[in-house]
């Protein structure tokens, strides 16, 4: 007889019951206001997120931590990244305002590298190399789509979707022989 886990293991190494959690409606139960994103953001452009990030580099403590971490080789798209859901987290401006302000504070943050002669990276290695692998599969696959219009014959990944039978794995799907 199986007995029901009801214990789960977060990434911290800590467990709890899976059922530990907020129930529907639960958050209309508390008072409004009560943490950052339930107010109004600070911010409602990126040009003023621009110029209190602008402002809070301006500060030579902040200055001084942003140049260590980019020594440190940590790429300038991870700090954009960091920064950018702390200032969302703390209720400074919106997720749409943040993905707006990315690449203008990716820009701000390389001139400040630059002026400090910091070799710095852009992106992680492996961003980089997922980036190149999924340009080269798209490249591969235009290529097999050209010689495939070419020959009549159709795509290799096609010919095996084709030959694969339609197997239903849902939760509801009806147990195959397989599955017994």
């Amino acid at each position: 007889m199986r007995t029901l886990e009801d214990k789960i293991k977060l990434p911290s190494g800590a467990e709890r019951s899976k059922f530990d959690t907020s129930i529907p409606g639960q958050s209309w139960t508390k008072e409004p206001g009560l943490y950052p994103w339930d107010s109004p953001p600070r911010f409602n452009t990126s040009d003023e997120v621009m110029d209190y990030f602008v402002d809070k580099f301006d500060n030579e403590k902040s200055g001084i931590q942003l140049i260590a971490l980019l020594k440190q080789g940590i790429s300038v798209a991870t700090i954009v990244d960091s920064m950018l859901l702390a200032g969302f987290s703390e209720g400074l401006f919106t997720p749409d305002v943040a993905i707006l302000t990315a690449e203008d504070l990716s820009m701000l943050i390389m001139y400040l590298g630059d002026s400090a002669g910091v070799d710095y990276k852009k992106t992680d290695e492996n961003e980089e190399k997922e980036l190149d692998d999924a340009f080269r599969g798209i490249a591969q696959m235009e290529t097999l789509k050209k010689e495939a219009e070419k020959s009549d014959e159709p795509l290799p990944s096609m010919q095996k979707m084709q030959d694969t039978p339609d197997v239903s794995q849902g939760l509801m799907a009806k147990p195959t022989e397989e599955n017994i």
